[in-house]
């Protein structure tokens, strides 16, 4: 049996690679995206990969954000309920998610994008960075 289903709330392992901090990585499938997540955000670090804003995969409550480059978080909005999500973290294990919805927020609305009660968030800004492009994923177990 895994660590983190004994232990949930442990921190999730990180690994470094060229001085930065990297959890996982994230696969999606129908958008031909294999991306490798950084353990914080910050928006030096969103010019590199996708970030982690908060949670864990390990409690069922990760939410994850990029920009919207297209080869970062810019297509989400194609995305379509049942599309395929996986995140693996640096230890080997594999989150298998399916998309649930797809909903636009305004930018400043992070109490509800950071809405408890998803397994896997994933956002970015639209054009212009007045709404968020907000991707809601239930595990496939």
């Amino acid at each position: 049996m895994p660590e983190y289903v004994l232990n949930p709330n442990m921190e999730m392992p990180e690994i470094e690679i060229d001085g930065q901090a990297y959890i996982g990585r994230l696969d999606i499938p129908s958008l031909n995206l294999s991306l490798p997540v950084m353990s914080q955000w910050s928006n030096p670090n969103l010019k590199l990969a996708p970030c982690r804003y908060q949670g864990s995969a390990y409690l069922g409550n990760l939410i994850l954000c990029a920009h919207n480059y297209n080869a970062h978080f810019g297509r989400l909005k194609e995305l379509e309920p049942g599309s395929e999500v996986t995140f693996t973290d640096t230890a080997g294990n594999t989150f298998s998610y399916a998309v649930t919805e797809t909903e636009v927020l305004a930018a400043a609305d992070t109490e509800k994008m950071a809405n408890e009660g998803w397994d896997l968030t994933l956002f970015t800004c639209t054009v212009g960075g007045e709404k968020r492009v907000t991707v809601r994923c239930g595990i496939q177990r």
